[in-house]
């Protein structure tokens, strides 16, 4: 009789210990997935800001656009630097704990920690450039505003 229960009992806890390891397994397996998504989102995201930093506009309604784009980008980086931070603190517990990391998952972790790597040189360069751009562009406006005066003032003096 003893016996019987004491079979039960151990029968009991290989049983337990594994829907424990499956459990377990599981929630590695959908955290794995979690970070991965999160990488191909803030990579996404981050693409996005290279793009905008990487612009060379020439025209100045396109240098405008530029300068508000980086505006924005002041805002929005932050965030998403923090997704980042996010991105790579999940692959270090993944790590941590041994989880088989995809090799998509790898590249695309790889390719995040290029890209800002990108995006810090690319805006370094935006910087210069809106920089020296700024004066060039100012004149030019400014032609346009006196050129528009002109030919407002022709247009007037037509219409006497």
């Amino acid at each position: 009789m003893l016996a019987d229960q004491m079979d039960h009992c151990l029968l009991l806890l290989r049983l337990s210990g594994k829907i424990v390891d499956r459990i377990l397994s599981d929630m590695k397996d959908t955290f794995a997935q979690f970070a991965k998504d999160s990488c191909f989102k803030t990579l996404a995201e981050m693409k996005n800001c290279v793009e905008t930093v990487s612009q060379k506009p020439i025209t100045v309604r396109e240098f405008t656009n530029f300068v508000d784009a980086n505006k924005k980008l002041e805002d929005t980086h932050p965030i998403v630097q923090r997704s980042t931070d996010n991105v790579e603190h999940m692959y270090l517990v993944l790590d941590k704990y041994d989880v088989k990391i995809s090799t998509d998952a790898s590249v695309q972790l790889d390719e995040l920690r290029a890209i800002q790597k990108t995006f810090a040189d690319e805006r370094a360069v935006s910087i210069q450039y809106k920089s020296a751009k700024l004066p060039e562009m100012r004149r030019t406006l400014g032609n346009h505003i006196v050129r528009l005066g002109v030919k407002q003032r022709i247009h007037e003096a037509e219409d006497n």
